[in-house]
């Protein structure tokens, strides 16, 4: 394989590994939740960005990559992940969200406070979970913490979400298309070379 094509597919391939990095902060929960998802879908857009930059140097790229622009856009998932990314860059939020949490089983028992506490929460506006600690000066701060998935299972929602769907799971479908695409690139790219 041309050497600039496999920069440009490992290139690709690293914003969508960046993009599963802020998918697991986003998943872990916490004090990165949040930015996490942030991190998930602005990386996550960038991969076709970078695919992209092929479309003068490679023939028959265009071509090919216009069949893939048309299937991403055609899909509602993928289409809502990319004005996601739009309001977060140009308006700095994903649009109205809510969370929900189930708690399935919890034994408070076994939850060992930390020093200054005064107060536990499960389930911000972000569905995250954490104690308020008083410190010494009085002031308080917020420490995070997780809750095992089989203890809580936590969801969080944008208003206009394709099927209402919780967007762990919208984000992990988008994701995987955006493999699909990176590995069928590999595929298509494998005899090219660079005009």
């Amino acid at each position: 394989m041309d050497a600039r094509i496999q920069q440009k597919l490992t290139s690709a391939q690293q914003m969508l590994d960046i993009a599963r990095t802020g998918q697991g902060d986003y998943i872990a929960g916490g004090e990165r939740r949040i930015s996490g998802l942030y991190q998930a879908v602005t990386s996550a857009r960038s991969v076709t960005f970078v695919l992209q930059t092929m479309r003068n140097d490679v023939e028959g790229f265009d071509q090919w990559y216009d069949a893939i622009r048309a299937e991403l856009g055609a899909d509602p998932t993928c289409k809502w992940f990319v004005e996601v990314r739009n309001r977060i860059e140009k308006e700095g939020s994903p649009g109205q969200t809510s969370s929900s949490v189930c708690i399935n089983h919890l034994d408070t028992s076994r939850l060992q406070p930390p020093p200054g506490a005064v107060s536990m929460f499960i389930g911000d506006s972000l569905g995250r979970s954490g104690w308020v600690i008083r410190l010494p000066d009085g002031t308080e701060q917020t420490v995070y913490f997780t809750l095992p998935s089989h203890v809580v299972s936590t969801h969080y929602l944008i208003a206009d979400a394709p099927y209402k769907r919780d967007v762990g799971e919208l984000l992990d479908y988008y994701l995987e298309r955006l493999q699909s695409v990176v590995d069928r690139a590999r595929d298509f790219l494998a005899d090219k070379v660079w005009a």
